[in-house]
Parts: C-alpha cells; sequence; structure tokens
C-alpha cells in the first residue's frame, strides 16, 4: 500500500449515530481522484461499532479504514490519539455527522501547496435544524484579526500539516480546543487560509456539541481572548 499523504482523523462519541457515520465515512471513501489517504476513527465510547468489511464499505475500504475502541475521553483526546497513529504529512479534519463534498481532499490538498500554508480550512453548507452557507474569514491577515474575537474555521473542513500541529502541542481537552489549538499555531508563525468553496455539509442537529460551544462562546472569548491573543496584536 503506498504511504498516505493525508490521515483523516475521526472520532465518534457517545451521542453519534451510525447511519450518520456510515454517511460521513462514505463521502470520504468516494473523494474524486483522491490523494494517497488513510481514515482514521477512534471510536470513543461510541455506541455502535463500525467494522471495515469490505461488504460494507467496498473493495478498498481495508486498505483505507484503520479502527480504534476505547472508553469515553472526550473529543480533543480522542483526535490526539487519531494523530498519533497517522501515518500522512497532513491531517485532515471530519466529524461524524457531516459529509465531504466529492472533491474536497483534492482540492484541499491542492491549495495547501500553492498557498504555502499550514492550515487550510474552507466554507461550508449547514443543513438540518439550520440551513445556509457558513462564511469565513479568507485570507491570512483576516484570520489573524479574526481570531481573538471568534473561531476563524469551521473545524472539520480543515487541512493541517503534521508539524505544524505537533509543533502546538495538538488538542487541549475543555471548550474551544480547536480554537485554541489555531491561536497557538499563530503564535508559533503558523500561516492560515480558507478556501471561499463549501467543500463540507455540515450538519445542524439538537444536541450538537459545536452548536452548544457556540451559544456560550460569548461568554468564553472574554476570557480566552487575554490568554491567548496573537503576539504583535493589540487587545480591545
Amino acid at each position: 500500500m503506498t504511504a498516505p499523504l493525508v490521515s483523516v482523523l475521526m472520532a465518534v462519541g457517545p451521542g453519534a449515530r451510525a447511519d450518520w457515520a456510515a454517511e460521513a465515512l462514505r463521502s470520504l471513501l468516494r473523494q474524486i481522484a483522491p490523494p494517497a489517504m488513510e481514515v482514521i476513527i477512534v471510536l470513543d465510547g461510541a455506541p455502535f461499532e463500525i467494522t471495515d468489511e469490505p461488504d460494507d464499505w467496498g473493495p478498498d475500504a481495508g486498505g483505507l479504514l484503520r479502527l480504534v475502541s476505547q472508553a469515553h475521553a472526550g473529543l480533543a483526546a480522542s483526535l490526539n490519539r487519531a494523530a498519533c497513529l497517522a501515518g500522512g504529512h497532513l491531517y485532515a479534519r471530519m466529524d461524524a455527522d457531516d459529509i465531504a463534498h466529492p472533491k474536497r481532499l483534492a482540492r484541499q490538498v491542492d491549495a495547501l501547496r500553492s498557498l504555502g500554508v499550514d492550515v487550510l480550512g474552507t466554507w461550508a453548507h449547514e443543513y438540518g435544524v439550520v440551513n445556509g452557507l457558513m462564511r469565513y474569514p479568507v485570507g491570512h491577515t483576516e484570520i489573524l484579526a479574526a481570531m481573538p474575537r471568534h473561531n476563524p474555521f469551521c473545524h472539520p473542513t480543515v487541512l493541517m500539516r503534521r508539524e505544524a500541529f505537533w509543533r502546538a502541542g495538538g488538542y487541549e481537552g475543555g471548550p474551544g480546543q480547536d480554537w485554541r489549538l489555531w491561536r497557538r499555531m499563530a503564535a508559533q508563525g503558523a500561516r492560515f487560509a480558507n478556501l471561499p468553496e463549501p467543500l463540507l455539509y455540515y450538519r445542524r442537529h439538537r444536541g450538537q456539541v459545536s452548536a452548544g460551544w457556540r451559544g456560550r462562546a460569548a461568554a468564553w472569548s472574554g476570557r480566552l481572548s487575554p490568554l491567548l491573543r496573537v503576539p504583535g496584536q493589540r487587545s480591545h
């Protein structure tokens, strides 16, 4: 098997649904002209099992899927475990309730290389209890300017360089673990961009972790921003 360029990191927690997780996984296995890749799934106290049987996912699934089961440890710990197992030079995030656009990975790998950035997100279509287009700042300067006030990335759209991820220490537990990771990366000089293309279908549903986090963002931002300010930026 060819060594992967991209390792997709996915955690499946106790509240996950098997049908949604299957949709998410199929969207990755059906990518058009994908890079050499692997999908690492940490079953983090998930209420169901996932297998790598060809009858379930197709003849190539056994070479693409890596499955790990553990007692529930939380999203940050699960993603760090997946990253420790990953063989790719690039880490792609994906949630177990979203759907990747068929050209997502090919488009992002090309763009990350051409832009020379360390972290590349995209816009997203949100659907479910809320429907619309999720827009994010596009350029590095815009992203840095937005970072103290709100999360400038849709986390499950992100593709990032392995070296930048580990240099920043990986994910830390607690609310906004991705937002805080971007801040540590920024302090170390990482470069950022978002593609203004919706390459993910982001499912909105009641009880969603990120929806709950978004609802608490205003309360947390006052505590996070002074601690995580990008060097050279003035506080407001």
